[in-house]
């Protein structure tokens, strides 16, 4: 609990809306560059390819096949 308070500027809980779930200080920013690291690592929010649109046909064309017919 008291990580919780280091992180909440010595509260247990903050009602403020903008401000309850961001901590602040020391520990905070360990947990932050730890979790971009991570993401770094695991090659999460990269870049990525363009979708091919060109292999999708819209339902109209395609009818509604055997489901209700």
């Amino acid at each position: 609990m008291a990580r919780v308070q280091d992180l909440h500027g010595g509260k247990d809980y903050e009602a403020d809306f903008a401000t309850r779930m961001k901590g602040q200080g020391i520990w905070a920013d360990l947990l932050r560059q730890r979790f971009v690291k991570t993401c770094d690592r695991l090659g999460f929010n990269r870049d990525r390819e363009p979708l091919d649109l060109s292999q999708f046909r819209p339902a109209a064309l395609r009818g509604q096949g055997d489901l209700f017919g």
